[in-house]
């Protein structure tokens, strides 16, 4: 949401299927806070059980400064 794009793109459903499993996206812009990026990489993990859950992000100190 914040690049206002997709996170995986691809001309077509196998290339974006490999980008998926894969983990690959765009980097993030670098006008992005490095708090920002690492949260995003942390909900981008491909493993599941690697993402973090909604109430470990809500007690990340990023947004207790919101």
């Amino acid at each position: 949401m914040c690049t206002l794009n997709p996170p995986f793109k691809a001309n077509d459903f196998p290339g974006l299927y490999k980008k998926v499993i894969a983990g690959y996206y765009d980097p993030i812009p670098s006008h992005y806070s490095q708090d920002l990026k690492d949260l995003i990489r942390m909900c981008l993990t491909v493993d599941e059980h690697m993402r973090p859950s909604a109430m470990y992000i809500l007690e990340t100190p990023m947004m207790s400064r919101l």
